[in-house]
């Protein structure tokens, strides 16, 4: 059973009312101040974080893709919790690594439960044989689910592929680019199916065409930069072709990001060919 990232990590809501995050603060204060000394037993307080971060100059609180291997404090402030797009990071996060929390919230709020449609059930254990079944069925390509299904298994392999990406282009490690499922191209933008008949949008670049092109279904990290070589002009300079091919794997580590993308390892990749 993989637990848990240990990750500290708070939630708030935009939707609050004035006067009840003026109370929430206010209790937030007397939680401070309980443990700060003042107290008959004396106790004293250190800072987790010790950098000095001005009003809305926070950085990467929200960057659920790099826990826990570099972070391990997440904390929606300010403008974080407006975004949608890290509303959803944090949701997936929970269906992940907190299944049974996550069927609470749902039955809290009188929900339709997202696995009803799918054979797994709330349990750590079944989310990680979900992300294992969603990559095999991508590699060999058979992903033939029920939409529902198979944005739930997006959403939840997708967790920390971008970072792993990185960590792929900093090495040597031969590896797979392939392309999830649920998402399309619309004139300008990348419309991408979200959990609950959601949907979120990004913009859409000339250069996606070429990376979409050239990955296919899935394509080896070296073939993938042979073949968007050939979208070159002839005239274009042999200085500038690594790069092109750095601002190509930017933009796809963008495209991890958001779940259209997914990196495999050569070694996992061929173990799922053995194993069909």
């Amino acid at each position: 059973m993989q637990s848990a990232p240990a990750c500290r990590m708070r939630w708030g809501c935009h939707h609050l009312s004035r006067s009840y995050d003026r109370n929430l603060s206010n209790i937030a204060n007397i939680g401070l101040y309980s443990v700060s000394g003042h107290t008959s037993e004396g106790k004293t307080t250190g800072c987790f974080i010790h950098e000095n971060i001005g009003d809305n100059q926070y950085h990467d609180f929200a960057n659920f893709d790099e826990v826990p291997d570099k972070r391990k404090y997440l904390h929606l402030l300010g403008f974080y919790k407006k975004q949608l797009q890290v509303c959803k990071k944090m949701e997936s996060f929970v269906i992940r690594y907190y299944p049974e929390y996550y069927q609470r919230l749902e039955r809290l709020f009188a929900l339709p439960e997202i696995f009803t449609a799918s054979d797994y059930e709330y349990t750590t254990e079944c989310t990680s044989l979900l992300e294992q079944d969603y990559m095999r069925k991508l590699v060999l390509g058979k992903v033939q689910l029920p939409k529902n299904t198979s944005v739930l298994m997006r959403e939840v392999t997708s967790l920390g592929k971008s970072w792993e990406l990185q960590q792929l282009l900093s090495t040597n490690t031969i590896f797979y680019i392939m392309r999830t499922t649920d998402f399309h191209l619309e004139d300008d933008r990348i419309i991408v199916k979200g959990l609950r008949n959601s949907e979120l949008s990004f913009p859409a670049l000339r250069i996606d065409k070429i990376i979409f092109e050239a990955v296919g279904r899935a394509c080896e990290r070296k073939v993938f930069e042979i073949k968007a070589l050939t979208y070159l002009d002839e005239s274009f300079p042999d200085s500038e072709k690594q790069n092109y091919i750095k601002v190509l794997w930017k933009r796809i580590f963008l495209l991890v990001d958001i779940g259209v993308m997914l990196p495999v390892t050569k070694q996992e990749y061929d173990r799922i060919l053995l194993k069909q």
